[in-house]
């Protein structure tokens, strides 16, 4: 009895480690945000192209990164009736990465923004 027993759970043990290995084989890379506008620093004129922040999304999480010192920047997100979702004010004092958890949101499109004390504005849209 007891040899079923273990039996029996070594089994599930390896079922559950063969599902948490599909969902990780399963999972998709995350998926580009296509990022518009123009970013300033603080004291300095506007950023032309390329613009310093790059955003990916995989549909449960916004992956930020910032390439170079922006100050005070706004991460702001907007659902597709122009209501404010969710909003951070981070200090970017130097090269970073930010995750935003949007787990919480419903399915649909969404405008991510950035906004800054230097004058910028760079906005990007993705789908959840």
């Amino acid at each position: 009895m007891k040899n079923y027993r273990l039996a029996f759970f070594f089994f599930l043990f390896l079922l559950a480690i063969v599902h948490i290995a599909v969902g990780f084989v399963q999972s998709e890379p995350p998926t580009e945000i296509d990022l518009k506008g123009k970013i300033g620093v603080a004291g300095t004129k506007s950023l032309d192209d390329p613009i310093p922040i790059d955003a990916s999304t995989d549909g449960q999480s916004i992956f930020i990164n910032f390439l170079t010192a922006l100050g005070d920047v706004t991460i702001s997100i907007y659902n597709v009736n122009g209501d404010l979702v969710y909003q951070s004010n981070e200090q970017i004092t130097s090269v970073q990465q930010l995750l935003v958890s949007i787990t919480n949101l419903s399915s649909g499109s969404y405008t991510l923004v950035f906004t800054n004390a230097g004058g910028g504005y760079v906005y990007g849209i993705f789908i959840k």
